[in-house]
C-alpha cells in the first residue's frame, strides 16, 4: 500500500463572536482558500490501486485563537457513520497538527470533525465541522 503522497492543510481560525464556540475556521491548501471548507480526493484510475493512499497534515495556523488539537488522534478527529476511509493518525507534540490518513476506499462525502481545546479552557470542546469529499473510491480494475 503506498503513498499517493502527502497534503498540507492550513487550519485558519479567528475570534468570532457571532459564532456558537466564539472561533470562525477556514482551511487552506498550497496557499489557497479551500472552497466551501471542502477537502477533495480522487485517485486516477489508471495510477493507482484500491489500498493506495493520501496522507494529510492539519495544522493551525493564522490563528487569533489560542488553540491546541485535543488528543489522542481519535479525540482530535471524528468521523462519522463508521466510516473507515479515514482514520487519525497521530497528534504532534506540541499539539498543533494532526497527521490523517485517507484511503478513498468509496466515494462519499464524509462528515467530520476537526476537535479543538483551548490553553484556558482545556476541557471546553472547540469544535470544527468541514466537508470530505471521496470522489472516485479509487481503481477497481488493478
Amino acid at each position: 500500500m503506498p503513498s499517493l503522497g502527502m497534503r498540507q492543510i492550513e487550519v485558519r481560525a479567528e475570534r468570532d463572536d457571532t459564532s456558537e464556540n466564539g472561533v470562525r475556521f477556514g482551511l487552506k491548501e498550497r496557499g489557497a482558500v479551500l472552497p466551501n471548507a471542502t477537502i477533495r480526493c480522487a485517485k486516477s484510475p489508471t495510477d493507482s490501486k484500491n489500498n493506495d493512499f493520501h496522507d494529510f497534515t492539519f495544522s493551525l495556523s493564522e490563528q487569533e485563537v489560542d488553540l491546541l488539537f485535543r488528543e489522542p488522534a481519535n479525540a482530535a478527529m471524528t468521523v462519522a457513520g463508521g466510516n473507515r476511509d479515514i482514520e487519525a493518525i497521530s497528534v504532534a507534540a506540541d499539539r498543533k497538527s494532526i497527521t490523517v490518513r485517507n484511503f478513498n476506499r468509496t466515494a462519499s462525502e464524509n462528515k467530520f470533525a476537526l476537535n479543538f481545546v483551548t490553553r484556558t479552557s482545556p476541557q471546553r470542546p472547540v469544535v470544527y465541522d468541514p466537508i470530505w469529499v471521496n470522489q472516485n473510491g479509487g481503481s477497481t480494475s488493478r
